[in-house]
């Protein structure tokens, strides 16, 4: 690519030759005018990288000519079960995955309990990645996601209602992102620069983990690190460190260059987006 930009001249230029490239995988390119100020815009890391996984499950899908059956039994919609405390019912609408090999690697599920006068409905959703806040009074990893399955009070004017999530299964590969970007009262997008602490070794607590949820393999080994430098969204340069397994080294990645880096280093970086595995 390097080579490419010389030849030609510009980088602006060098457009047409990535371009050139994506034809090769979407013939449909090819009819679709090339928008420079679009290409040159900058993109969210953790929004393209979801976009990534979520399009690769769905092209697998396609290409396996899978139908996917839209019958109450399927989705588990409107399944009831009883208590056995009580005399009433409990919603329960299920969700989930056609499998594929990547909801195999990056599929969990979300249980969702949704309470108000007295009754729940629960709602359980897959999932491929997880947002978290790291707002005031959050500093380690382990508090955003104690925080994410606290109970939150929906507002009801006549009624209390509370909504608290939960993970009902684990992923093989666990996508967390940081969300360092938050709205200000004034309507403009405010970074979050503060270090949130992360482990090298996560183990997820119980108490986020649905009751139900048996037999999951709760521990964890970091071996991907994605870093936002700069203070906009819409602008900025990203880093990441990765994990050598089989050396046990990390490495620092910043473009083409590549340099070996100690785990302290790692973990005292401001992540944006954590890969745990």
């Amino acid at each position: 690519i390097r080579d490419r930009l010389n030849t030609i001249g510009t980088p602006v230029i060098a457009f047409p030759f990535f371009r050139d490239i994506l034809i090769q995988i979407e013939p449909n390119i090819a009819s679709t005018p090339i928008d420079l100020y679009y290409l040159m815009k900058q993109e969210d890391a953790f929004e393209f990288l979801s976009l990534i996984i979520i399009s690769l499950h769905e092209e697998i899908v396609k290409g396996a000519q899978v139908i996917e059956r839209t019958d109450s039994e399927a989705i588990g919609w409107g399944r009831v079960a009883k208590t056995t405390t009580k005399k009433r019912t409990l919603q329960v609408a299920e969700f989930d995955f056609i499998e594929t090999p990547i909801s195999k690697i990056f599929g969990f599920k979300l249980r969702s309990c949704f309470s108000r006068a007295g009754k729940s409905s629960i709602t359980i959703q897959p999932a491929f990645t997880l947002s978290l806040n790291i707002s005031e009074g959050i500093n380690t990893l382990e508090e955003a996601l104690q925080h994410f399955t606290n109970p939150e009070k929906i507002e009801d004017t006549q009624f209390e209602s509370t909504r608290t999530i939960t993970l009902a299964t684990l992923p093989r590969v666990l996508v967390i992102n940081l969300q360092r970007f938050k709205m200000r009262q004034n309507g403009n997008i405010a970074k979050i620069e503060k270090h949130i602490s992360f482990p090298h070794n996560l183990n997820i607590s119980k108490s986020i983990l649905d009751p139900t949820a048996t037999k999951q393999i709760t521990t964890y080994q970091l071996f991907a690190v994605v870093i936002h430098h700069g203070r906009s969204i819409s602008s900025g340069h990203y880093t990441c460190n990765i994990l050598h397994q089989p050396s046990g080294c990390w490495l620092s990645i910043d473009d083409r260059n590549v340099m070996s880096v100690s785990t302290e280093n790692v973990l005292n970086r401001c992540a944006y987006i954590l890969m745990y595995q």
